[in-house]
């Protein structure tokens, strides 16, 4: 049981007036107050010798800290230069070689006062000093753009599926339920994946296409006249100006992919590497990926028109098209106050 605090005085007061000028039993009396009949009592005892009621104690009341400041210092500054270190028995030894020696309980109250919390660390492109430099650049090159040029923007890229791509870390369950259908993640040898090209703007989603096998140049340009092509046509018609964004991989930057897009006078966005975090259709494909990690699919045909139903029929897919579209001005302040480093989007 832990240790309480001490009875307001106004509490006190009240106590010892009932205990002089009432019937009621130090009992009773402890009831109504929801304190123990042992306060009651000693308040009483104190009453008659004629003591102050007031607490004996200053401060804060309980068993004292195990750690001085100096050795909180030490476990905080272990802590951050291990970050990654997960188990805290290792943690525990590394601190005591500091000459600090704690229990795991403490080391957790220390945390939690600090704020350290335990949590998966986001998965990121690593970003080196070029490409840093390169988003930077590219980040105050569109930094006057205003919503209105973004919204003719064609933001599009490829994106992979998995079955039974189930990445729980936790389950909630009692004894005896480890084997339980909803406490088991299935994993099959050779999982089946595909590949999904598609594109979104303000407008709303686009066009899909399913990738066969790995995305080349001569297959990405029939996705560019089969797919892009005809969704230009519906969104922008003829007169409405428009621009084109895909990413630096080289089936995009392809010489023949270049020729093709010059060719249909179609202007593409510069775009930095690495910069996952900058465009909005990554957005769309976590939702679309949370969706498919609940569905008990098991071939790719099945896995395609699924994918399929929830780009064109989700709502959440709908409304979080024009949000993600609607955070660009956001998203490249965040590069520049960063600078050039990882973004939270």
């Amino acid at each position: 049981m832990g240790v309480r605090k001490d009875i307001p005085i106004d509490v006190r007061n009240k106590i010892v007036s009932l205990l002089q000028h009432t019937s009621f039993t130090k009992a009773e009396i402890a009831r109504k107050f929801g304190v123990s009949a042992k306060t009651v009592y000693r308040l009483s005892s104190k009453q008659l010798l004629h003591k102050p009621i007031e607490a004996d104690r200053i401060g804060k009341c309980g068993r004292k800290r195990c750690t001085t400041f100096r050795e909180d210092r030490v476990i905080i500054r272990t802590a951050r230069e291990n970050r990654k270190l997960s188990c805290l028995d290792e943690l525990k030894k590394k601190i005591s070689e500091r000459g600090v020696e704690v229990t795991i309980a403490t080391l957790r109250r220390r945390f939690r006062q600090f704020g350290f919390i335990a949590r998966k660390p986001p998965r990121k492109p690593m970003l080196t000093p070029a490409m840093i430099k390169k988003r930077i650049s590219w980040a105050k090159m569109y930094k006057n753009w205003t919503m209105e040029d973004w919204n003719k923007v064609i933001f599009s890229d490829e994106s992979t599926f998995v079955i039974l791509d189930d990445k729980s870390q936790f389950v909630r369950r009692r004894k005896g339920e480890e084997l339980h259908e909803d406490c088991v993640v299935s994993t099959v040898k050779h999982p089946t994946f595909v590949m999904m090209w598609g594109c979104i703007s303000s407008k709303g989603v686009g066009a899909l296409y399913p990738v066969v096998g790995t995305m080349r140049q001569d297959q990405y340009r029939k996705v560019l006249e089969s797919r892009l092509i005809p969704q230009i046509e519906r969104w922008f018609g003829n007169a409405e100006e428009f621009t084109f964004m895909h990413d630096g991989a080289p089936c995009h930057t392809a010489k023949s992919v270049k020729t093709y897009l010059q060719g249909k006078n179609i202007p593409v966005l510069a775009w930095p590497g690495n910069s996952p975090d900058m465009n909005p259709i990554e957005n769309i494909w976590a939702i679309l990926k949370r969706r498919m990690a609940k569905e008990r699919v098991t071939n790719r045909v099945d896995l395609i028109k699924r994918i399929i139903n929830v780009w064109f029929h989700d709502p959440e897919v709908t409304s979080a098209v024009k949000s993600c579209i609607e955070s660009m001005p956001k998203r490249i302040k965040e590069v520049l106050r960063c600078n050039g480093q990882r973004t939270k989007y």
